[in-house]
């Protein structure tokens, strides 16, 4: 998922735990977090390693306004990320939205974006990203949501470009 010296933003990172099981591999985590229930949860989880793991209180987004913030406008002078991984309860497009730069000219960059939100968001999403050249696969089986009536949703859509590590294959969407 992650090379040795990689750089990381994680999107919604809630407490930070994905960030700790890969922050040993990592030169630099960039965790944004909007939500001020998590900042303690997060402090205490990152502590250890805050010299390497920057928490940004931001949301993303497709534009910069109060309280958000484009990937692109952060990352102007900063090292770019070789992964994102981002879970924002239905506002990814948005944030993809927001690092169009980043998407085009990364030469070397893993996704793993929560698309089991909205209906179309694995399809849009993997549309979008394999006209920029991205590579798609996907996590195993589907997420069974609603109950009354129940429907099935692709869980997490992986991208990569740029590196060899290669990604499941993308299965038929009747699958």
């Amino acid at each position: 998922m992650v090379d040795s010296g990689d750089v990381a933003v994680f999107v919604g990172a809630s407490d930070g735990i994905f960030c700790l099981s890969l922050i040993e591999r990592l030169s630099k985590a960039y965790l944004f977090e909007p939500d001020p229930g998590w900042a303690e949860p997060l402090r205490k989880t990152i502590e250890p390693w805050g010299d390497k793991v920057e928490v940004v209180p931001l949301a993303l987004g497709s534009r910069d306004a109060n309280g958000v913030i484009q990937l692109d406008s952060f990352l102007a002078n900063r090292p770019r990320p070789n992964f994102v991984q981002m879970d924002v309860e239905g506002a990814e497009l948005d944030v993809l939205n927001g690092a169009e730069n980043l998407l085009r000219e990364s030469t070397k960059l893993r996704l793993s974006i929560c698309a089991y939100h909205k209906r179309l968001d694995f399809d849009t999403f993997a549309g979008h990203l394999t006209k920029l050249g991205y590579d798609i696969g996907h996590s195993p089986g589907f997420y069974v949501i609603g109950v009354r009536m129940p429907y099935l949703r692709r869980g997490v859509l992986y991208a990569s470009r740029g590196t060899s590590q290669t990604l499941p294959p993308p299965r038929p969407a009747n699958q």
